[in-house]
C-alpha cells in the first residue's frame, strides 16, 4: 500500500487527475455491472417470459374463439334449408336456382361473421356455390382425390383445419389460407349430402 503511495505522490497533478478519474470510472463501470448482473437482468428476464406467456395464452384464446366461430358458422350453414335444397336437389334445371338461393343464404350467415374470406359448398355431383371476397382458384381434382376425401369424412361431420385445403384451393395473389372443411350431413340419416 505504501508504494502505491509514493506512487502516486509522485505523480505531476494532471496525471493524478487522470489516474483518479479513471479509478472513479472503473469503479462506476463495476457498480453498475453488478447491479445491472444482479438485478436488472433477472428481473427483465423473469418480465419477459412473463409476457411472452401471456402472449402465447392470447394467441391461443384468439385461435379457440375464432375456430368456435367458424364452427358455429359451419353449422348454420349445414342446416339452412336452401342450402339442403341445393344439395339435395336431382333436377338439373333447377339447380341454378336452387344455388343461387344457397349463395344467398350462406352471404346472409357469414355476414354475420368476421375474418371470413370465402365459403363454398360442394355437390356430390362436383358442383359448387359459393362466395368469395378475393378471387380463388378450386382443385376440384384434388378433393376427389381418396386421401383428401378420407381426411374430411373420418371426421365424421367434424371439421378438418388445413392451409389451402391441402392444395384444392389457393388464392389468386398467391398468399396462404387457412380452410375449415367439413361433410354435410342428412340430418335423419346422418349421410353425406
Amino acid at each position: 500500500m505504501k508504494k502505491i503511495k509514493q506512487f502516486f505522490d509522485s505523480l505531476k497533478l494532471r496525471q493524478k487527475v487522470r489516474t483518479l478519474f479513471i479509478c472513479i470510472l472503473m469503479i462506476y463501470v463495476f457498480i453498475f455491472s453488478s447491479i445491472y448482473i444482479g438485478i436488472i437482468r433477472p428481473a427483465f428476464e423473469k418480465s419477459e417470459e412473463q409476457y411472452n406467456y401471456n402472449t402465447m395464452v392470447s394467441v391461443c384464446n384468439n385461435l379457440t374463439n375464432e375456430i368456435s366461430t367458424i364452427s358455429v358458422m359451419s353449422r348454420l350453414i349445414m342446416s339452412n334449408h336452401a342450402v339442403r335444397d341445393y344439395l339435395n336437389c336431382n333436377e338439373l334445371s333447377k339447380v341454378s336456382s336452387k344455388a343461387y338461393q344457397a349463395v344467398e343464404s350462406i352471404y346472409q350467415i357469414e355476414t354475420s361473421f368476421s375474418n371470413i374470406d370465402s365459403v363454398y359448398i360442394f355437390r356430390q355431383d362436383g358442383l359448387n356455390a359459393g362466395i368469395s371476397n378475393r378471387m380463388t382458384n378450386i382443385n376440384t381434382d384434388i378433393m376427389e382425390q381418396q386421401p383428401w376425401i378420407e381426411q374430411v369424412e373420418e371426421k365424421a361431420g367434424g371439421y378438418v383445419i388445413q392451409i389451402d385445403g391441402n392444395g384444392a384451393f389457393k388464392l389468386a395473389n398467391g398468399r396462404h389460407t387457412l380452410t375449415f372443411a367439413r361433410v354435410i350431413n342428412d340430418i335423419q340419416t346422418q349421410k353425406p349430402l
